[in-house]
């Protein structure tokens, strides 16, 4: 039967409360009886993420993949079905055979690809905190992303800057993983309103 890692249950006791530790309980059988229906057996070690764990397999026919499973909520409901991603960052692309790269644990949204483009400046918040021209940086990164995904740069841009106010937003309602009071998260804060303004202007000449 595949162990489900201790911090990973502790978290989502905590989260979750006694749904979280029922969910867990269950786990392990969910897990064993996944490997069965698509005939896998595990391959190393279980890891975890913040709302599932990762089982690394060997299929039937000698080829490796994945297993994964979440805690079932309205977040994680339509992954299944991904035109977005929702959560890309750098920790969410891996190095592939299928392909070069490939994108992993998605939210399942659908709609404009663009939107992708706001969830990645998230992530990289805090190397822009260190810029030393915040505004070249901001626009540098919408020009590699937009290329790189062959996006039209503006709608990157404007759902970037959708991404931005809602963070701030959020701050100031619930704060943030990394920073939730004080001088820190006023900070913070400052910091998400100013990516805001800078994400109105327009393409620079």
């Amino acid at each position: 039967m595949v162990g489900v890692p201790e911090a990973f249950a502790r978290s989502t006791v905590e989260r979750e409360g006694r749904a979280g530790a029922d969910w867990v309980t269950e786990l392990p059988g969910i897990l064993d009886g996944l490997l069965g229906r698509w005939g896998c057996v595990p391959d190393g070690e279980v890891m975890h993420g913040g709302v599932g764990v990762i089982v690394p397999v060997r299929r039937a026919d000698g080829g490796a993949g994945v297993v994964k499973v979440s805690f079932p909520h309205p977040a994680n409901a339509h992954e299944p079905d991904t035109l977005i991603h929702g959560d890309l960052h750098a920790g969410n692309i891996l190095r592939a055979d299928r392909e070069p790269w490939l994108a992993v644990d998605p939210k399942g949204l659908a709609g404009d690809p663009a939107y992708d483009g706001g969830a990645l400046f998230k992530s990289r918040a805090l190397a822009l905190l260190r810029a030393d021209d915040l505004g070249g940086a901001v626009h540098r990164m919408l020009d590699v992303f937009a290329e790189a995904a062959e996006l039209d740069r503006e709608r990157v841009r404007r759902w970037a800057q959708v991404h931005a106010v809602q963070a701030a937003f959020r701050g100031r309602r619930r704060g943030f993983r990394v920073a939730r009071g004080g001088a820190r998260l006023r900070g913070v804060i400052e910091f998400a309103d100013r990516l805001a303004e800078l994400l109105v202007e327009p393409a620079r000449a």
